[in-house]
């Protein structure tokens, strides 16, 4: 039995982290803050300016939108800004009109939207700055992607924002260890949690859906699961989450829910969760506490690596299933500790180079090497300790992955960014 504050903080995690999202979260994070402002500002903008993190520009840059080959944090904006819908969230650019992109479309094209990197910033971060003829609207999202922390109208405050700005909700896991983290997932009510199930459920139709709906230029796996030679079911699950990852990051709009604030994440933690639950026959309460522990892992995890960092998210939604997997399974705790502690020590140094469709191999990556360890580690009676990141105890693993993300990996953002679009690399004003 978990303390129930810990149960508490737990659950409110999971909710601001497990939205619905209908494409790449940064682009629709951006469009969201656009929209704000838009609401906000009540005449049509004659000039937009965005200013994002590292990481969230890194991501803008080259996910896809929804009916355009066009890319770019500039038209995510335009649309936000045309569709002045904010109550629709991170599906905000999944309900746009077709005379809603050719409007966005040019405007971003006639040099009226800017894009600046907001170096100071860190994490999650995003503010877009609407100019109209008469006045002058701003809407800031922090920490997390729905988290709006200020909105205002010629400079002065238009309304009371839900959230005051924080540093990362995520950074208390740091004070927990994976037995008090499972605990408090464990004695969450089901009841309360069905919404984890439904988006799962959303996650696996993707999955199933996505042959027709993937991008052409990312390689296809399904010949592998028609092989002789490879015809798994661990296979044909990373298959699926693949060619659902491909075919979010080509823009097309599928409600999923999100995972430490990713869709891509939320796929990669439901499809093999509920492939595994639906072999091993687990009724539904069981099937969504397994969810739930995959989910609380990933944000443990996050909360070392961050929510969005130069480390792919695809390591903290291994660990998810590895944990979540070995439970099923009918592992014990401390197998399911040695099952994440290796998937860390498999997967950590995986760069993120941005949102794109080749997110799809490295989520195929994440998914065997997940599903392979909690498997397992379900037959492992001993562990492996302090070699390379891997400390004498779970919590010093994450500590010393901690400091080689901040001290090294994270400054690859710089450098990535300069590579990916350097015009936008100039410092802010």
């Amino acid at each position: 039995m978990s303390n129930p504050t810990d149960s508490r903080v737990l659950e409110a995690l999971l909710k601001e982290q497990s939205a619905w999202a209908s494409v790449c979260t940064e682009p629709a994070m951006v469009a969201l803050a656009a929209a704000k402002a838009a609401h906000t500002l009540g005449e049509p903008p004659v000039s937009i300016d965005v200013y994002l993190s590292a990481g969230v520009l890194k991501n803008a840059l080259s996910a896809g939108l929804p009916h355009t080959a066009k890319k770019g944090p500039e038209i995510a904006a335009a649309l936000g800004a045309l569709s002045a819908q904010p109550e629709l969230g991170l599906t905000i650019l999944g309900n746009v009109t077709e005379t809603q992109l050719d409007e966005a479309l040019e405007l971003a094209a006639s040099s009226k939207v800017t894009v600046h990197w907001a170096r100071e910033h860190e994490g999650v971060y995003g503010k877009c700055v609407l100019k109209g003829a008469n006045h002058v609207a701003e809407a800031v999202i922090e920490h997390s992607h729905t988290n709006i922390t200020r909105v205002a109208l010629d400079g002065r405050l238009a309304e009371a924002c839900a959230t005051e700005a924080r540093r990362s909700d995520l950074q208390v896991l740091r004070e927990w260890d994976f037995p008090r983290l499972l605990a408090a997932a464990l004695d969450l009510s089901v009841s309360r949690l069905g919404w984890l199930l439904e988006g799962a459920r959303s996650c696996v139709r993707l999955s199933e859906k996505a042959s027709g709906l993937m991008s052409e230029d990312v390689i296809d796996f399904a010949w592998v699961c028609s092989s002789d030679s490879c015809e798994t079911p661990i296979v044909e699950v990373a298959n699926r989450v693949s060619r659902a990852i491909s075919a979010r990051m080509s823009g097309v709009p599928w409600p999923v829910v999100t995972s430490g604030g990713s869709g891509n994440q939320g796929i990669m933690v439901s499809v093999p969760v509920m492939s595994v639950a639906k072999h091993l026959g687990l009724d539904e309460e069981l099937t969504i506490r397994a969810l739930t522990i995959a989910h609380s892992v990933n944000l443990f995890v996050k909360a070392y690596m961050g929510e969005v960092s130069c480390s792919c998210g695809g390591v903290g939604a291994a660990a998810g299933i590895a944990a979540a997997t070995c439970w099923m399974r009918n592992g014990t705790v401390e197998q399911m500790e040695e099952a994440v502690s290796q998937v860390l020590a498999s997967l950590f140094g995986m760069i993120c180079d941005g949102a794109k469709a080749t997110c799809a191999l490295k989520g195929t990556t994440s998914v065997l090497t997940g599903m392979l360890t909690g498997s397992g580690a379900c037959r492992c009676r001993g562990s492996i300790r302090d070699q390379g990141v891997l400390g004498k105890t779970l919590d010093e693993t994450l500590t010393r992955i901690a400091a080689l993300n901040e001290g090294v990996i994270n400054k690859a953002d710089e450098l990535m960014l300069n590579l990916m679009r350097p015009e936008t690399t100039t410092p802010t004003q």
